[in-house]
């Protein structure tokens, strides 16, 4: 999953973050991707922030997830 600037993203469930739910990392929150660094150095690294409402943070791709889109009925 490749994720881009300006996505809308939550913390997965199967992430080690999403147990912790503080403003640093909130649960079942939709933030946005404010920026993405491509240079790496190693496999636990954080490239992905997130703007959350009144914070941010840096995770892995596979730490975070597109929210469900849902269709109501009118």
């Amino acid at each position: 999953m490749s994720f881009k600037v300006g996505d809308e993203v939550r913390i997965r469930r199967s992430s080690d973050y999403y147990g912790d739910d503080n403003s640093s990392n909130p649960r079942d929150v939709i933030g946005v991707i404010e920026s993405i660094y491509t240079r790496t150095y190693h496999r636990d690294s954080h490239p992905i922030y997130v703007n959350w409402p009144g914070c941010s943070n840096s995770y892995r791709e596979y730490d975070l997830e597109r929210p469900e889109k849902i269709l109501l009925e009118i």
